[in-house]
């Protein structure tokens, strides 16, 4: 590691702990931002983060696989997230009701 980026993460460190101390809000840390531990970087070897499975030793439920011959709709959503839409709306709730009319 360079001395300049040593030195500026050095920096950045210690006035970030300055403003944890003294309850101030840091002008370098927004939420937006993710504070990471530099050190798990080398307990993953990048022999391991290639390594892939085979396509057939993963088991997907049926109900979460894609349509097979989406006639309308999205092809993406699962035959689960179709199903859902139609109880969304209520409809099985159609036939239980009865409107009743009444004369003022």
């Amino acid at each position: 590691m360079s001395v300049a980026i040593e030195t500026n993460i050095n920096k950045c460190y210690f006035e970030y702990k300055f403003f944890l101390k003294n309850n101030y809000k840091s002008p370098y840390i927004m939420d937006s931002n993710v504070i990471r531990n530099r050190r798990l970087i080398d307990i993953v070897c990048s022999s391991w983060r290639e390594e892939k499975l085979p396509d057939e030793s993963i088991a997907v439920p049926a109900s979460e696989l894609p349509d097979p011959e989406p006639d309308n709709g999205n092809p993406q959503e699962t035959l689960k997230e179709q199903e859902q839409k139609w109880t969304d709306l209520a409809l099985n709730k159609i036939n239980r009701t009865t409107p009743t009319a009444s004369l003022s």
